[in-house]
């Protein structure tokens, strides 16, 4: 008799937004306010606060309250915590990758799906770049019998998003979006037309600090104890 016991998942929760409808609309309304006059938006055109946005405050506090039942479900004690929203961002993407990467100054993480055109099939990937799971490094790859994939051997797990969900994860894990266009840019999208071409991705960033001070040798102290020089 063999008794399995599958050590160390990784938890990746996935949420759907009752409000998705409603909140589309006001969406594209206060969307260009975080694009450049050209139509582009992301890290890199340093559009990173859309948390602040008043209009998008509903749909914010329900994301936070995802993010705390996926804390919850790991059995941490979220009355410990202040839940930091520091940093929020678009992914705007029409045949473009996101390349293989991951948030690594940051605790949690979550994307949200506001558009997803019928013609976009992009996964949503997530990897296990350690392989502790396997006896070297290949072995299952160029081994597996059956090409079947599971919790139990693979190197990678997708999703094919729908609008409105939202997915929570550990920021250090590491993901991408596999597309037909590795360009760091796709073309600018000034209207809501050309934005409804895309799929777009709310980005989001989390960092837990503690409400207390704490004598606990890991985590952050409350930012009151913090001094910047």
């Amino acid at each position: 008799t063999m008794i399995e016991h599958a050590l160390f998942p990784t938890l990746v929760c996935e949420f759907e937004y009752p409000e998705h409808s409603k909140f589309k609309p006001v969406f594209y309304e206060n969307v260009h306010k975080y694009m450049t006059p050209d139509g582009y938006s992301s890290e890199y055109t340093n559009h990173v606060n859309i948390h602040h946005e008043q209009a998008f405050e509903p749909f914010f506090r329900y994301a936070m309250y995802c993010v705390k039942q996926y804390t919850k479900r790991l059995n941490i004690d979220n009355n410990k915590f202040q839940f930091n929203l520091v940093k929020t961002w678009l992914n705007v993407k029409k045949d473009n990758s996101t390349p293989l990467h991951w948030h690594g100054d940051a605790h949690i993480s979550f994307t949200y799906y506001v558009n997803i055109p019928d013609t976009f099939i992009r996964p949503l990937r997530f990897h296990h770049l350690e392989r502790k799971h396997e006896p070297y490094p290949g072995c299952i790859k160029w081994n597996n019998t059956k090409n079947i994939w599971d919790m139990m051997n693979a190197y990678s797990w997708e999703f094919a998003p729908k609008e409105g969900q939202l997915f929570v994860f550990p920021s250090s894990l590491p993901h991408d979006t596999v597309g037909q266009s590795d360009k760091d840019l796709d073309e600018g999208n000034p209207t809501i037309e050309k934005l409804n071409e895309n799929r777009i991705c709310l980005a989001a960033d989390i960092v837990l600090t503690y409400k207390d001070q704490t004598p606990s040798p890991l985590g952050l102290q409350p930012i009151s104890n913090w001094r910047t020089f």
